[in-house]
């Protein structure tokens, strides 16, 4: 199954990539979860970092809480 993003996420993703210092490809990923009220999880450190979005999990955060 893919996910698509409108064109206004595409404007959503170019706009908060600018705002956070990210790059607009990576901000799609997080658009779309955030529309699809969906939790993205990432390895991207830097990412979760700038961003601080509630809806974006760091994997290795993850991986401590269930070992």
């Amino acid at each position: 199954h893919f996910a698509q993003c409108s064109l206004g996420g595409v404007v959503d993703a170019g706009v908060l990539a600018k705002k956070y210092h990210t790059s607009v490809y990576d901000m799609l990923y997080s658009v779309i979860a955030r529309d699809k009220k969906c939790i993205l999880i990432t390895a991207d450190e830097n990412f979760v970092k700038k961003t601080k979005f509630r809806h974006v999990k760091l994997l290795g955060e993850l991986v401590k809480k269930v070992s």
